[in-house]
């Protein structure tokens, strides 16, 4: 599933429900679903804004950042493997 760059850094903040679903172009509904989740792992807390009471932020909670950095780590080691060192110069690119 292929998804837009998030645009910054996941310690960077809260951020809205509705910027994540615009930065990841998804349907707001599906973000709303994938954080249901989330934050029934312990991996992010939403919080409402206390200047716009509609408005959601989405932050990271400790296990959140763990459990990021696992992925991070395992999607290096996946490269690593998957990626040849060099590559020929008759390979086309």
């Amino acid at each position: 599933m292929a998804h837009g760059d998030p645009g910054r850094p996941a310690d960077s903040g809260p951020r809205s429900q509705r910027d994540l679903a615009v930065t990841l172009a998804i349907d707001p509904s599906d973000v709303t679903k994938v954080l249901d989740e989330l934050v029934s792992a312990g991996h992010v807390e939403r919080t409402r804004d206390p200047r716009d009471r509609r408005r959601i932020h989405v932050k990271l909670t400790p296990a959140g950042s763990d459990a990021l950095a696992d992925c991070q780590r395992s999607r290096k080691k996946c490269w690593r493997l998957w990626t040849p060192r060099s590559v020929p110069s008759s390979t086309p690119c």
